[in-house]
């Protein structure tokens, strides 16, 4: 707080270099707060916590929202292709499932909650 009892707000620009010059690994918190005159080395603390959130969030919101990016993208093709595959493949061992539970009246899916046997 100001001498004058209202709350200092500092620029969110501001806030971001001196987020960045502590990470850098430059100077920590108390040297840092006495270079720019910031009281107390929560304060920047804070700051570094939340700009280290929203650039995590950042990086999450990006990785869901962008296609993958030219280099991955034959790897990101081979991946969904072999997910379809999969999926086919699944369905087809289903398939074979049912029809041989039908052909010879057997119950080769184990039903829930059922014990296993005691051999």
């Amino acid at each position: 707080m100001k001498s004058d009892g209202k709350p200092l707000f500092y620029d969110p620009a501001f806030k971001r270099k001196i987020c960045l010059e502590y990470l850098s690994g430059t100077l920590s918190l108390t040297p840092l707060g006495k270079k720019y005159n910031i009281g107390g080395s929560g304060t920047i603390k804070a700051w570094v916590n939340k700009y280290q959130q929203e650039q995590h969030l950042l990086k999450l919101q990006s990785m869901v929202t962008d296609p993958p990016e030219s280099n991955d993208s034959q790897e990101y093709q081979k991946l969904q292709k072999q997910l379809k595959e999969a999926e086919l493949k699944i369905l087809a061992l289903e398939t074979m499932i049912d029809i041989a539970e039908d052909e010879f009246a057997i119950e080769i899916r184990k039903k829930p909650g059922t014990k296993p046997s005691g051999n």
